[in-house]
């Protein structure tokens, strides 16, 4: 039994834990990959709409490398078949990289504010 995929268009949108949706975001910034306590390798990250904003994590450095290549382009991400689950250190969602979550380039512009330097 397949489950229907669900298109979100804002972060905001996003409410509950869930998976097999697809939205549009632009990467603030992503960690270089580290090692967890229990030996893991992961790099995790900051993914934003412009309005509300989410921490993204993922153990593959491949996926890692893809994402990379994104945001140094500058482009805004397209993500299908993601996790989404609640943080294992307060209530927050966040986005889980999966195996089988699809990463390309958006083709849409996603307006994403820039602090200002102190």
């Amino acid at each position: 039994m397949s489950r229907k995929r669900l298109t979100f268009e804002s972060l905001s949108d996003i409410t509950e834990k869930g998976c097999n949706a697809e939205f549009n975001t632009a990467i603030e910034f992503l960690s270089p990959m580290k090692k967890s306590t229990n030996g893991r390798q992961y790099y995790h990250g900051k993914v934003t709409d412009g309005g509300s904003s989410f921490r993204i994590a993922r153990f593959n450095c491949k996926s890692r490398a893809k994402l990379s290549a994104i945001c140094a382009a500058k482009s805004p991400v397209h993500l299908t078949n993601y996790a989404v689950k609640k943080s294992n250190s307060n209530d927050a969602l966040e986005v889980i990289v999966r195996p089988t979550t699809v990463t390309e380039s958006s083709p849409r512009t996603i307006e994403v504010p820039v602090p200002e330097k102190a």
